[in-house]
């Protein structure tokens, strides 16, 4: 099908290797206008996890050809340098200019694009997530600089992909600044057919982020946007979430800055659970934008929104803009990261994500005045600001408990009743457990900077709290998956991590969280 060179394209991305999920996109894709699917995360992390797993390998190439057969490209993605051959490691670092790597390399991908899936349209390559990164001078030998090694490693995919008829889509995804800086220079001088792949945002996902700097900045190649649309960090579709306006901003920016291909997940990369996009009318929302989007840039939000609402019960939009208000307030406090890919932090996680950590946080990405000052009121723990954040934890619950009331105040004949019923139950008892969450953890840090008894007994009554809460709710929960385990299995560690973390405050004795 021949496509005008400005018009719009949509991929998919499934995250989920579950046959109901795989069988909706197929079924689906055409009607909502897809024109592509990726096979990553639990597809295709890499691949090795194809070459290295026969039963695997075919069902993917199975699904592959279903792909084709419906009209839709395949692009497979892979993290690289993973698994390198032995001769390639001394002590425990790669020889990374050893001529015995890039002949792995070649014959690897030789294999892949031939013998395991020779019907793709092309590979993603992911320099970050793997055992050895290029960009990094850790665990790493070379004589090339950061930049030079992720130019030579993309070239070598690219002439891989070139031999074979298809192309390679570089995925620029770093955690830090300076990392972004480096893969500016990487891109410059790689050829200038590689397509680049870069999130809507820096870093992870995140609603409070700013544009990803690296959009527009790839010398004029061709360049995708990806977003998730599976909010890995907004509840993954556990309860109601969608930002249309914020969706289209963002859309909108990728557009202006020449983009035309907008690359989508769908759901988060666990044991399919009848969760994703596709499958609850707060994630049809949202794919509905992209489709609008798609036909006409210029689409308005309201538009978008009166669509949807005439397949919804009255007062639904309302129900997602409350929800949405409230997920953004509970799980980003101040719009700082807190929640663990949607799971109650454990002490050890919020420590180091809120602040520090492994990547670069909110106020290096933002450049505001505000999120730095935030983040140096994060460091002190000042008396105002401990409620200023329970006044957030606050308000996010009242919207949170709004919205309850108004879904369960639904028409019995409502469409979808169910579905919106489940989330609001689920709302219920994920809103309270992050409020009381947030009421033990920030109890916790103020010892760190204001030692005296009684805050020592206002952390130990508000983790005693939640613990109760978590009791209290985990039979409605009980069914509900978070990163391949059941959500309540992680309430033990996050108690526990909370507890180890006061009683070491109030002795003195510092704590330092694993990275």
């Amino acid at each position: 099908m021949s496509v005008s060179p400005d018009s719009i394209q949509v991929a998919w991305l499934p995250l989920s290797e579950d046959p109901a999920l795989l069988a909706s996109v197929l079924a689906q894709a055409g009607p909502w206008g897809v024109r592509a699917v990726h096979l990553s995360h639990a597809l295709c992390h890499d691949a090795d996890d194809l070459l290295e797993d026969a039963g695997r390998a075919e069902r993917m190439a199975e699904f592959v050809r279903r792909c084709r057969a419906a009209g839709l490209r395949v692009w497979c993605w892979t993290h690289e340098i993973c698994r390198p051959p032995a001769d390639c490691l001394q002590a425990g670092q790669l020889d990374f200019d050893a001529p015995a790597l890039w002949q792995h390399l070649a014959a690897k991908y030789q294999r892949f694009l031939t013998a395991v899936l020779p019907d793709l349209e092309g590979l993603v390559l992911t320099c970050a997530e793997t055992d050895f990164l290029v960009y990094h001078d850790r665990d790493l030998r070379s004589g090339s600089t950061r930049p030079a090694r992720t130019t030579r490693l993309a070239r070598a995919l690219h002439d891989c992909c070139r031999r074979h008829g298809c192309r390679l889509a570089l995925r620029d995804f770093v955690y830090r600044r300076t990392e972004v800086s480096d893969m500016a220079q990487a891109i410059g001088d790689c050829p200038p057919d590689l397509i680049v792949m870069t999130k809507s945002v820096p870093h992870d996902w995140h609603p409070f982020y700013p544009s990803n700097p690296l959009l527009g900045a790839v010398g004029g190649r061709e360049q995708w946007m990806e977003l998730d649309l599976g909010h890995e960090y907004e509840g993954q579709h556990l309860y109601p979430y969608a930002e249309v306006e914020a969706n289209l901003v963002r859309l909108r920016d990728g557009y202006a800055r020449g983009v035309r291909t907008f690359a989508v997940r769908l759901d988060r990369a666990v044991e399919f659970r009848g969760v994703s996009a596709l499958h609850c009318p707060w994630g049809r929302l949202e794919l509905l934008t992209l489709r609008r989007f798609a036909e006409d840039p210029g689409v308005a939000a309201e538009t978008i929104w009166g669509e949807w609402e005439r397949t919804q019960f009255p007062g639904a939009r309302r129900a997602v803009e409350l929800a949405t208000r409230a997920v953004q307030t509970l799980l980003f406090p101040q719009r700082f990261w807190y929640a663990d890919h949607s799971r109650l932090p454990t002490w050890e996680y919020a420590a180091t994500h809120l602040v520090d950590g492994n990547a670069d946080r909110l106020p290096i990405w933002t450049g505001r005045a505000e999120d730095a000052a935030a983040e140096a009121e994060f460091r002190g723990m000042s008396a105002t600001w401990r409620q200023v954040l329970q006044a957030e934890a606050r308000e996010g619950l009242a919207l949170a408990r709004e919205c309850v009331r108004l879904i369960r105040g639904a028409p019995h004949a409502a469409p979808e009743l169910d579905a919106w019923r489940q989330a609001a139950d689920s709302l219920e008892a994920w809103s309270e457990l992050f409020a009381l969450h947030r009421e033990a953890f920030f109890a916790i840090e103020v010892l760190r900077w204001h030692s005296a008894p009684a805050g020592a007994a206002a952390a130990e009554s508000a983790v005693d709290e939640l613990e109760r809460a978590c009791v209290r709710w985990a039979p409605r929960l009980a069914h509900q998956r978070l990163e391949n385990e059941r959500a309540t299995a992680h309430f033990p560690r996050v108690i526990a991590s909370l507890r180890t973390a006061a009683a070491a405050r109030c002795s003195g004795v510092p704590v330092a969280p694993s990275l």
